[in-house]
């Protein structure tokens, strides 16, 4: 951001002018209160310390050395010493004009980034910890390219495992018929097949069996029977719901990389690998690590998903060798398994340097509270269509009264149920559980999508009316007060690239929730549409740049607008 380079400019001057030579960085950040200024900074009591001074007496001292400039209007010392600087009119005028002459909000960073995210399990329902993994990567992967980046967006669907076997043997207990499989069979199988599994010893060695079956059909090994038609039949079951689901979330991926097939990769580079990085164990293949050991090949042969992963690797490195940088977004539970393949990985040479490009992004775990009761049989994590479905109900209701058709009410009502557990996810910062009230966050005049789409609409109705005075925009000063909304427009670009940087959206949904808070209480004390109004055309020109950056914000966030609620 230029403003906040110049003043720290002006910063050094004074201090030089002092003949105070200040060496590293000070902090120079917007005050949480529009009162305290647009920029504030604690360098004088960083300073006093060290001087032997009084704080204030020393902020003072610093204010008074600053070189004046036509973009502050004002600096005040407040508290034990804060130095706080207030932008003038001038500059927010020419931030206004600058912004409607540019195509693009942010600066550009360029780099090739690989970014795996919502990696599913097949035969297993689509459920809410998925969801937040995709909203979560699909706003990561927006941000990226926003700023420049080329962004390929991969997904690992585990197409191989004991949960698939489980699942078969159930469809197969209960007497389904592959012609006729449907998803929520195999939903129920999976439940019921995870079940006897943990409490039937001879059950657990039929379903064993069957994954070994698997495994040997997607090595070539076997032939057709009727555990693999249930498997193909059950995939292509599961992989279309994924591409649906995905779809309606806004995500698409360039390219699917399957379990089955970086397993056997994984044993390749294990096997090779003994006995200088891992050593065999009682049947099974074992890696020691600086503080802890751990299987990567099972004593029945299969590779572990230690193994799967580091397969993996070395895949994303054939296909994608020139990737600046490899991001996966992960459960906070996998924290611990990517250390280990990080750390194993280190020290195998074909795969060490991917390894170091690659970063493990975790994500904390939603938690419902209030009057919302949804089911957690399928692995004790609710789906994420039954959610959809409860919010979408309690959103209905409070849209009976709206004069819209019954395929209105559905569709809008629908993206509001997305839009709603999006943002309940990305407003809480990357790493830490989300707590989900669906009565809060539904809640028209809360921190909620639903609060945002509303005020986007409001916005769009207003210059809708107005939009004859377009071609007459006005970039003169305004005559009256600098409202608050016009003074966080300019903050939004250094969102922007702070939210890439942390790899957290959470920035940017604070930022439009305090940005249409702003707005609206703006739009109770001002006519936009009132021609007599002096600032008229400026206002109506403050409004169209605030309408564009909520629209390009949602988008990030991977938000769909309504056009109207």
């Amino acid at each position: 951001m230029e403003i906040k380079r110049e003043i720290g400019g002006m910063l050094k001057k004074a201090l030089d002018k002092m003949g105070l030579d200040f060496v590293g960085d000070f902090n120079l950040e917007h005050p949480q209160d529009l009162k305290n200024g647009d920029f504030t900074t604690n360098l004088a009591m960083q300073l006093a310390g060290k001087e032997g001074r009084n704080p204030r007496e020393f902020a003072e001292q610093i204010r008074a050395s600053i070189p004046a400039n036509e973009n502050i209007q004002k600096i005040e010392v407040a508290g034990p010493g804060y130095l706080n600087f207030y932008l003038s009119k001038k500059f927010f005028r020419e931030e206004l004009e600058r912004n409607f002459a540019e195509q693009n909000f942010a600066q550009k960073e360029k780099q090739k980034i690989l970014l795996e995210h919502t990696s599913p399990n097949l035969f297993k329902p689509f459920h809410i910890g998925h969801m937040v993994n995709n909203s979560i990567g699909e706003s990561l992967s927006r941000i990226l390219k926003h700023l420049g980046n080329e962004v390929e967006n991969i997904t690992f669907p585990s197409d191989v495992s004991p949960g698939i076997a489980k699942t078969i043997w159930a469809l197969k207990k209960a007497d389904k018929k592959v012609e006729n499989l449907t998803l929520q069979e195999i939903a129920d199988a999976y439940v019921l097949g995870s079940k006897e599994y943990k409490e039937n010893e001879g059950v657990k060695k039929e379903i064993d069996k069957i994954n070994s079956e698997i495994y040997q059909y997607l090595k070539g090994e076997n032939k057709e029977s009727e555990n693999i038609e249930f498997y193909r039949k059950g995939r292509g079951l599961s992989l279309k719901h994924f591409q649906e689901i995905t779809k309606k979330l806004g995500s698409d991926f360039s390219e699917m990389i399957f379990e089955s097939e970086a397993e056997k990769v994984g044993k390749e580079i294990i096997e090779k690998n003994i006995p200088n990085v891992f050593k065999e164990s009682e049947g099974a293949v074992v890696f020691e690590g600086e503080n802890f050991t751990n299987v990567f090949i099972n004593s029945a042969g299969f590779g572990t998903y230690l193994a799967k992963d580091l397969g993996l690797l070395k895949i994303k490195k054939e296909k994608y060798p020139e990737v600046d940088k490899s991001l996966v977004v992960t459960d906070v539970e996998q924290k611990q398994h990517f250390e280990m393949v990080k750390e194993a990985a280190s020290k195998i040479p074909e795969i060490a340097d991917f390894a170091n490009k690659s970063e493990y992004l975790q994500h904390g775990r939603m938690n419902f509270s209030g009057n919302i009761k949804i089911s957690s049989r399928y692995g004790n994590v609710p789906l994420a269509m039954e959610v959809m479905k409860r919010v979408q109900e309690n959103i209905l209701e409070k849209m009976k009264e709206r004069d819209f058709s019954d395929e209105e009410k559905k569709e809008i009502s629908e993206k509001l149920a997305i839009a709603t557990l999006k943002y309940s996810i990305l407003k809480v910062t990357s790493g830490k559980n989300m707590a989900f009230d669906i009565e809060k966050d539904t809640d028209p005049k809360g921190d909620t999508a639903i609060f945002l789409l509303y005020t986007y609409v409001r916005t769009r109705g207003i210059l809708k009316k107005n939009q004859s005075f377009f071609d007459k925009l006005d970039f003169s000063e305004r005559e009256g007060k600098i409202p608050d909304l016009e003074k966080v427009l300019y903050r939004f670009d250094n969102l922007i690239i702070r939210s890439a940087r942390e790899k957290s959206p959470h920035h940017i949904a604070k930022y439009l929730f305090d940005m249409a808070q702003k707005f609206n209480s703006l739009y109770e004390k001002v006519n936009f549409s009132d021609e007599n109004n002096s600032d008229f055309l400026y206002n109506l020109s403050l409004l169209k740049r605030f309408e564009k950056i909520m629209k390009e914000g949602l988008n990030l966030l991977a938000i769909e607008i309504v056009e109207k609620m």
